[in-house]
């Protein structure tokens, strides 16, 4: 719209052009985290690819929850954490805020339900050595 039919008042372009570039950038943004492949293990749940991070350690989850009215990705799901971390953002894959862990989005709902099925009975064998 910018380019074809340019606004008369300056303040309306330059939001124009400012949203293009916003929307242009977090395209990227999205692309880029769908690129990268989570990875569970029996210390932790990371991400696979250049960053590497990861994003909790299972000793760390809480509970894991999956129900409808969880605040969470809609194709995935929520894990509470024991212990608080940064606030991190992977647009379409996962986020983290506090004590709250959420995974979903770009990822299949039936990749996602046996991740979580799987943390579950890691976790429970976890507590049950444990105590």
């Amino acid at each position: 719209i910018a380019a074809t039919t340019p606004p008369q008042a300056l303040g309306y372009l330059v939001f124009l052009i400012a949203f293009g570039f916003g929307a242009i950038y977090m395209a990227w943004r999205l692309w880029e985290a769908s690129g990268v492949t989570l990875e569970l293990t029996r210390e932790v749940l990371r991400e696979e690819g250049p960053n590497g991070r990861v994003l909790c350690n299972l000793d760390n989850i809480d509970r894991i929850d999956r129900s409808v009215f969880a605040f969470k990705p809609a194709t995935g799901f929520l894990i509470h954490l024991k212990t608080p971390g940064t606030r991190v953002y992977a647009p379409g894959l996962w986020w983290r805020s506090g004590r709250r862990l959420a995974i979903g989005g770009v990822t299949a709902r039936s990749e996602a339900k046996s991740m979580a099925e799987i943390m579950n009975l890691l976790l429970t064998q976890r507590d049950t050595d444990a105590g």
